[in-house]
C-alpha cells in the first residue's frame, strides 16, 4: 500500500467516545475496515477502535479511493505526498536579541519579528529565533549555509570580532577559509545559542 497518513474526524453529532480527531497511518486503515460513503462524503471505520462511529476523513498526501484506502501517490486533485522543501527551522536562545545581532552580523537577511521572536531568510526557507531558558545548541549538529564570496564573508565576521574556526583543527587561529579534500571552501562559527554554522562557498 505504501506510506501515507489520514486525518479522521468524528461526526460532531455522535455520542461515541471516539468523537475526536485522530491521526492514522494509511497502513492501519485495512484493519479498521474503512468503508467509503460517497453520498455523504464520509467513511465508516468499523471494529473495536471505532465501534461503528461515522467519520469524516481527509487524506494528507493521498487521495480517497471509493471502497478502499487512500492512494498515497495522489492528493485531492493532483500532486504527491513527497516533502517539497524545508519551511523553517526553530532555534532556541536565552538571549534572542544577541542572537538577532549575530545573524545580522554574519550576513543573514532579516524577515520579520513578533512577540520576542525573530525570523531570518534561509534560502527559500526561514530560521526562527525563539526565546527559551535553555538554548538548543550543543548537539554537535552543524548547519551549512551557502555564501557567494566566502573570503568576503570571512573578512566581515572577523572585522566584527567573531572568531571563525575549523572543527578539524581545534585551537588553530584561522587566517582565511579552509578548503576541504572534497573541494568545499568554508569556515565555521558558533552562534550565541551554541549552534554550529559552516559558511560555504557556493
Amino acid at each position: 500500500m505504501g506510506w501515507g497518513q489520514v486525518t479522521a474526524r468524528a461526526d460532531p453529532s455522535s455520542d461515541e467516545p471516539e468523537n475526536r480527531e485522530v491521526l492514522l497511518l494509511a497502513t492501519q486503515l485495512p484493519a479498521l475496515e474503512l468503508v467509503h460513503l460517497p453520498e455523504v462524503g464520509e467513511s465508516r471505520l468499523a471494529g473495536d477502535k471505532a465501534r461503528g462511529t461515522r467519520w469524516q476523513w481527509t487524506a494528507l498526501g493521498a487521495a480517497a479511493e471509493p471502497g478502499g484506502a487512500p492512494d498515497p501517490a495522489r492528493v485531492e486533485g493532483e500532486g504527491s505526498c513527497m516533502i517539497k522543501k524545508v519551511h523553517h527551522v526553530v532555534l532556541f536562545y536565552s538571549d534572542v536579541e544577541a542572537a538577532r545581532q549575530w545573524f545580522e552580523t554574519t550576513g543573514f537577511t532579516y524577515a520579520r519579528g513578533y512577540g520576542g521572536m525573530h525570523w531570518f531568510e534561509l534560502g527559500d526557507a526561514e530560521v526562527m529565533l525563539h526565546p527559551a531558558e535553555t538554548p538548543s545548541g550543543g548537539s554537535g549538529l552543524t548547519i551549512h549555509v551557502a555564501v557567494e564570496d566566502v573570503r568576503a564573508s570571512f573578512a566581515k565576521v572577523v572585522a566584527a570580532g567573531l572568531a571563525p574556526f575549523d572543527h578539524q583543527s581545534p585551537g588553530e587561529v584561522l587566517v582565511g577559509p579552509v578548503t576541504r579534500p572534497w573541494g568545499d571552501r568554508e569556515f565555521e562559527l558558533q552562534d550565541p545559542g551554541g549552534h554550529l554554522w559552516a559558511f560555504t562557498q557556493a
